[in-house]
């Protein structure tokens, strides 16, 4: 079903821009606009981080403007999973009032929504105000107040508005305090409708013993959600009672203070006094029966819990010269030219990377890169150049995917990205379906493989392009380059796809420890695990093994509960054939036997609580 997009416009001026701005800097200006995107029901729009609202409920007062951006058919949950990805792009302390402010995340939204932009004469105005004499004077004060701090500045000791955190209660950023006050029934209502876990104190200015719990109240919600690492969360709530008249009659509070305890809506436990040590088991029963631990966690492994689940990169920059070099000569047996303005980003990328080799600070040398133009650069050359002449090219983009803005950049404009794995994944099925036994070329998929890994260190890339369950992204060039990678007869070739391999099951563990766990994805994780323990039974080579059976323990630690992941894998004889490693001998690390062992402990434990069956 289509849901309806819309573009709320409001003049942050409140009308002074249209009257004044023509005496003042010498250009008509109609308005400081500042939009925000209507959808599935909330408005979504970006100031100190993303947030969420009721449409029409925000500060800023009413639109004075509503434009219909079209409709969209992508279902809701993939929309979360999207704005969940920009949390990274779109973060208070990455605010600027010219280049990264809220229009420019309206306009991602709309063309990741409907295909279309935001009016241009919203997202023209910072370059329309700065083409004036007084914007020209103005722009050094602007760059300073969003320049990083030459000192960290100290803890603030503003106060957050109630009425803010009202407006923003149930899709706010993940850091949001779990901490709130409710000042009547209604926001008590939506505390206790919108999350699992809360505790209530109701609580009276005047009441002493209030005042002595407080404070370990105040400390004990934070303790508990630290404790549950991202599993769920409690929230506390605090209700004055002679404040709150409707919510304290409505629960029959006679006296303070009073804790009451509710699972899903219902009250779940409660007590009356200033009994630490009673708040406390409260809250721990309260976790323990929303969230029980997951059976692996209580499993005695050293090594599966501390693995990491950072990606594995592809970061080392060797000889920039040589390899620019490289590029020019391959151009030139292909007879490809490198025009002025190729030339001139591909120079600006070379500084950046000098830079970064140098050890030196890469904004200044970052910001003189156009990645726009470099990105079609890219894709200029590679689609000129032959297969196997592609490798320069792709050694360059692969260190380039490390800088930020550049990965900014390819989180909003992927196709270049997802060009690169298609080619090699076209070249593979070409050759298994000639007679021809050529493979496509050696150092084509090695460098494609380290370009893939380097984009899965960027969360809103993998999440919303290569890794999504979202029909529009494309997981299935990614899934298929992996497969075909790990077969490669060529060992260099393996280990890489034995670190992408790790990465994808990095990348679905971190998923499970998220305040909000994605979504999985059985059919394709049994894809993933499928290649991986085929993989693994065939090799020899300790180290792609170790990646391997690393990339096996990510994807059965802490599964959920009813994934096929477990009986796939006990079909598959993953048990076995690590146990059959270890037994002969043929890894000798004690770091990979261990991981060995532990992988089929873990599988044991899944497959007793009948996890796959």
């Amino acid at each position: 079903m289509a849901s309806p997009v819309k573009l709320y416009v409001y003049d942050l001026s409140q009308g002074m821009a249209r009257q004044m701005s023509m005496g003042l800097i010498g250009k008509q200006i109609d308005g400081i606009w500042h939009t925000s995107v209507v959808v599935y029901g909330h408005e979504f729009y970006y100031g100190q981080g993303i947030f969420a609202s009721a449409p029409g409920t925000t500060l800023h007062g009413r639109p004075v403007e509503i434009v219909d951006m079209g409709e969209t058919y992508l279902p809701e949950d993939v929309f979360i999973e999207y704005i969940d990805s920009l949390r990274s792009v779109y973060t208070p302390e990455k605010y600027h009032l010219l280049e990264n402010n809220c229009n420019n995340f309206t306009n991602d939204v709309c063309q990741f929504l409907t295909g279309r932009t935001i009016p241009s004469h919203i997202t023209a105005l910072p370059a329309d105000f700065l083409q004036t004499p007084f914007g020209q004077s103005l722009r050094p004060m602007i760059e300073s107040f969003f320049s990083p701090p030459a000192h960290p500045a100290g803890p603030s000791t503003t106060a957050f508005a109630p009425a803010a955190a009202a407006s923003v209660p149930s899709l706010a950023p993940a850091t949001t305090s779990p901490l709130h006050t409710a000042t009547n029934l209604s926001a008590l209502t939506h505390h206790l409708t919108t999350n699992r876990a809360v505790v209530v104190f109701f609580t009276s200015a005047t009441c002493g013993p209030c005042r002595m719990i407080e404070p370990e109240f105040e400390r004990v919600i934070p303790d508990k959600n630290d404790q549950l690492a991202g599993r769920g969360r409690v929230v506390g709530v605090k209700v004055d009672t002679q404040v709150a008249f409707d919510a304290a009659s409505q629960y029959g509070i006679r006296a303070t203070p009073t804790f009451k305890f509710f699972l899903d809506g219902k009250e779940f436990h409660e007590f009356k006094g200033a009994d630490t040590h009673e708040l406390r088991s409260g809250v721990d029963l309260l976790a323990w029966t929303a969230y029980p631990p997951h059976p692996h966690t209580i499993l005695s492994l050293r090594h599966i819990p501390s693995l990491s689940t950072d990606p594995i990169l592809f970061s080392a920059i060797g000889n920039l010269d040589a390899v620019f070099a490289k590029l020019d000569t391959v151009a030139k047996e292909d007879e490809v030219e490198i025009g002025v303005e190729d030339r001139e980003a591909l120079d600006k990328a070379k500084a950046v990377l000098i830079r970064r080799k140098e050890g030196k600070p890469a904004s200044d040398s970052a910001f003189e890169l156009n990645v726009d133009k470099f990105d079609a650069t890219v894709a200029r050359l590679l689609a000129a150049l032959s297969l196997a002449h592609h490798f320069p090219l792709l050694d360059i983009l692969r260190l380039l995917l490390l800088e930020s803005r550049v990965a900014d950049f390819y989180a909003r404009n992927p196709s270049t990205l997802v060009e690169i794995i298609q080619r090699v994944n076209s070249a593979t099925d070409a050759s298994a379906s000639s007679t021809a036994t050529d493979l496509p070329p050696k150092t084509l998929v090695l460098m494609t493989l380290r370009v893939a890994c380097n984009v899965l260190c960027y969360p809103a890339i993998p999440t919303t392009h290569l890794l999504s369950s979202s029909p529009a992204s494309h997981r299935g060039d990614l899934t298929a380059l992996l497969i075909s990678s790990l077969l490669s007869p060529d060992t260099q070739i393996r280990q890489t796809a034995a670190s992408l391999a790790f990465d994808v099951a990095a990348w679905i563990a971190r998923g499970r420890s998220e305040s909000s766990p994605r979504a999985e994805d059985d059919e394709w994780e049994l894809e993933v695990a499928s290649a991986a323990a085929g993989a693994l039974e065939a090799e020899k080579e300790e180290e792609i093994v170790y990646r391997l059976a690393c990339a096996m323990a990510h994807l059965l630690y802490c599964v959920p509960k009813g994934s096929a992941v477990p009986g796939l894998m006990s079909v598959l004889g993953v048990k076995e054939a690590m146990e059959k490693k270890v037994v002969e001998q043929s890894v000798k690390g004690d770091k990979v036997k261990a991981v060995c062992r532990e992988v089929g402990i873990v599988l044991a434990k899944s497959l007793e609580m009948g996890e796959g069956n």
